[in-house]
Order: C-alpha cells, then sequence, then structure tokens
C-alpha cells in the first residue's frame, strides 16, 4: 500500500522527481519501494545507474522520506 495518500502530497513526489529525467517507470519503483539510500536504490532499480549521480539521488530520497 502506498505511504502517499492524498493528491498534495503525490505532487510533491512528482515535483521531486520532475527535474531529473527519469522514466515513469523509475519514479514509481522509487516511490512504492521508498529505499533508505542511493546504494539500495540503485539496487532496487539498476537502470539508475547512469542516469542520476549518487549524491544527487541521496538527496531526492531524503526529501521523498520527509514526505
Amino acid at each position: 500500500m502506498s505511504r502517499f495518500k492524498n493528491r498534495e502530497t503525490i505532487r510533491a513526489v512528482r515535483t521531486v522527481f520532475s527535474e531529473k529525467h527519469l522514466h515513469k517507470f523509475e519514479v514509481a519503483q522509487i516511490a512504492n519501494l521508498c529505499p533508505e539510500n542511493a546504494e539500495e536504490a540503485k539496487a532496487l532499480v539498476p537502470s539508475l545507474e547512469n542516469k542520476i549521480e549518487e549524491s544527487e539521488l541521496e538527496e531526492v530520497l531524503k526529501d521523498l522520506q520527509s514526505k
């Protein structure tokens, strides 16, 4: 079950990812799986490896966890 319940939160999550040029599938996987760090995110979604820097991904994940 998704932890993002209302439309405002969902919009905020989409905004976090909007500038990152990730595929919708990648965004959905990160949002649903809620990995704790970049290493875990890249293990769960291998296509992230060459798309986003680890530090940038860490920042996104921290922002996501605060939603």
